[in-house]
This record gives C-alpha cells, structure tokens and sequence, in this order.
C-alpha cells in the first residue's frame, strides 16, 4: 500500500466519523428540543402549584388572624368535656333508678306468681283439712308425735315388724 492510499483511508474514515457524529448531534438536538418542552411544561405546572399552595397559607393566616387565641378554644373544648361527662354521669343514673324500679317490680311479679304456684295450701282441699280435728271428723289419725313414739315402745314394735321381714328375705 502506498503512502496516497493511506491518506485517503484515513479522509474517509474521518468523513465518516463527521457524518456520524453530525447525525448524533441533529439526534440530540431534537431531543434536547422535545426534553426541554416537557421541562418547561413541569416546570410552569410546578410553580402554579406553589402559587395556589402559597394562596392558601395566605388564606389560612389570614382567617387564623381573625379568630381568637387558642386559649378561648382549649376551654370551649374543656366546657364541653365537662358537659358530655355530666350527661354520660346523669344518663348512668338514670339508667340505674329505672333498672332499680324494675326489679323492685319484677321482684314483687316473681314473688306473687311463686306464691299463687307453689302456694304451701292446696288450693282445691280446705285449709280445715290440714289440721288434726278435720283429720279426727274425716276418720284418719294424725300422726303421732315424737315423745308418744318413744313412751309407747315405738322402736319395739317396729322390731316385731321388721323382724319377719328380715328372716323371711335370706
């Protein structure tokens, strides 16, 4: 190869290189175009943004100037504690003297429908039946009691009973 063809090797790749690098730059150029539009574009987004935020504080100070300290504000809440807490206090009694005044009625209920059920008189005899008079005019005996068991020899008679019963089960 001669020294000419060299040189020329080398014009043309240089050429080559100043086309290629001539597309990238028109290709950067068009981005950097359309990157530059979408920035612009955030970027006026962005400060109406911070305008209407900074609208507001102003806003926000400006009624906040209006109002009174925050100590009317603490004892209004403090009042109306104090008052939901002497509601809660006199619903709960309330609530109590009505549940007092139903079991005092539920009570006195219970009680009648015990007695009229299990009432100790059998409400379809006479009460004259239960004493030992009426049991004497009926023809029954009452029973005995307990000293006339023990002078009468109750527990020997009740061995002569038994006795044959005794003997006549083995």
């Amino acid at each position: 190869m001669s020294i000419d063809q060299e040189i020329d090797n080398i014009r043309k790749a240089l050429e080559d290189v100043h086309r290629t690098l001539s597309y990238v730059n028109n290709g950067t150029d068009d981005a950097l175009l359309t990157l530059n539009k979408t920035l612009q574009q955030f970027e006026d987004r962005l400060f109406s943004v911070v305008e209407d935020i900074t609208a507001i504080g102003q806003q926000v100070v400006t009624v906040t100037k209006e109002f009174p300290h925050s100590y009317v504000y603490m004892s209004l809440f403090l009042v109306l504690m104090l008052l939901l807490w002497l509601l809660i206090v006199y619903m709960g009694f309330t609530a109590h003297s009505h549940y007092k005044e139903v079991r005092i009625v539920m009570r006195k209920l219970r009680n009648e429908y015990y007695r009229k059920k299990y009432d100790p008189v059998d409400q379809r005899r006479d009460i004259d039946d239960f004493f030992p008079e009426t049991l004497i005019a009926m023809g029954e005996s009452p029973p005995p009691s307990y000293e006339s068991k023990i002078s009468s020899g109750y527990s020997e008679e009740m061995n002569e009973e038994i006795a044959p019963m005794i003997v006549s089960d083995h």
